[in-house]
């Protein structure tokens, strides 16, 4: 059986999507194009707004496969939770090639980051008008 757990996120158009070690999504109504792997913005969840459930899933190490939408354009990036996950951060959350832990770590492991994610999918969340959604699988 497949827990899973949505958030929306809103366009802006300083996504660049060129990170090369992770993914991030912010409360923030905004970026700045330093902000290399900020993939939307204005979410609706933050790590410590999961649901309880999520949180204990992905303390548990579950296999954990995040799927990105926005204008029928789809992207799926796979990694793992971890037992270190600390969930606390209210602002963002982010997805990690490596295996780094902070309070706004989501997973670790991920075999992709921002510079990955199909370039479509980037140039629609370019757009401010453009709403995704976030699908959080714990598999």
């Amino acid at each position: 059986m497949v827990y899973s757990e949505v958030l929306y996120i809103r366009g802006h158009e300083n996504i660049s999507g060129l990170h090369n070690s992770t993914i991030e999504f912010t409360k923030e109504p905004y970026c700045t194009p330093r902000g290399t792997c900020i993939l939307g913005v204005n979410a609706t969840k933050s790590v410590a707004e999961l649901k309880p459930e999520t949180k204990r899933l992905l303390r548990k190490g579950a296999k954990v496969r995040i799927v990105i939408s926005c204008k029928g354009i789809t992207d799926v990036v796979t990694g793992f939770g971890d037992t270190r996950l600390l969930l606390e951060n209210k602002v963002s959350m982010v997805i990690r090639k490596s295996r780094y832990i902070d309070n706004r770590t989501l997973i670790v492991g991920a075999d992709k980051s921002a510079s990955q994610i199909d370039r479509r999918l980037v140039r629609a969340l370019r757009d401010r008008d453009t709403q995704g959604t976030v699908r959080i699988e714990l598999l």
